[in-house]
């Protein structure tokens, strides 16, 4: 092993540097006229990324900007995620949407975990927040009770459309995680809120969800008391 480290290390060879950097452009532009190559794009991994990234910021066509958003969801890694950030803070909710929609094409094989694209579930377009809850990016718990309490009706079905997918034992804001109880309780007044545009069975999911928790009879008693004083469902 101490030999080893004697060896002398390969020198970079500039031509084979050069030949990669050519196949790359020639990757991403046939990629970018609808010729395929996403995965040979994705094989070269993080060495694709700069190009890729400037790419993807100077294209217009929206379409495009999703095609290539693709690959680079498939790559991931820090560029990516704080291209991703650049993103979601920028001015065009067409764009945020069209790099969404790239992430959409490739879940779940994604190297990005809907966790680091939090900043979309809290998106100022409502058009936004709606395609990142499809998508399952919940966003933390205050954000996910934002979106159900959110003005405009869109997002507020969205939100509960991934109610079940959220409130499963292991997921993110599931019975076993920490401080579920506090969570039960705040979905109560959320649903005291908005009673009138909650079905049956979406009642009937809350109480499965709170019936989880450590204070199950406490939690279930609120839902059974909301199902008391709510006069309608539709």
């Amino acid at each position: 092993e101490r030999a080893r480290t004697w060896l002398p290390k390969p020198a970079a060879d500039p031509a084979q540097d050069r030949a990669v950097d050519a196949e790359i452009r020639e990757l991403i532009e046939k990629l970018r006229v609808g010729s395929g190559g996403e995965m040979d794009l994705a094989w070269y991994g993080e060495r694709a990324v700069p190009a890729l990234l400037a790419v993807t910021d100077a294209e217009p066509a929206l379409s495009v900007v999703t095609l290539l958003s693709e690959v680079v969801f498939r790559i991931g890694g820090p560029r990516v995620e704080a291209w991703l950030d650049s993103v979601a803070s920028g001015s065009d909710p067409l764009r945020r949407r069209a790099v969404l929609r790239g992430y959409g094409r490739v879940m779940p094989n994604s190297r990005v975990d809907a966790s680091r694209l939090s900043a979309f579930a809290r998106d100022a377009d409502p058009e936004s927040r709606v395609t990142a809850l499809e998508l399952d990016i919940l966003g933390e718990w205050p954000d996910f009770l934002a979106n159900l309490r959110h003005e405009d009706a869109r997002v507020r079905r969205a939100a509960w459309r991934r109610f079940t997918h959220s409130a499963g034992p292991e997921s993110r804001f599931g019975t076993d995680q920490a401080g579920f109880d506090a969570r039960a309780i705040a979905l109560y007044e959320v649903l005291a809120e908005r009673h009138r545009e909650i079905t049956r069975d979406e009642m009937t999911r809350a109480m499965n969800f709170c019936a989880g928790g450590r204070n199950s009879e406490v939690n279930v008693r609120l839902l059974l008391r909301a199902l008391a004083e709510f006069e309608t469902f539709e």
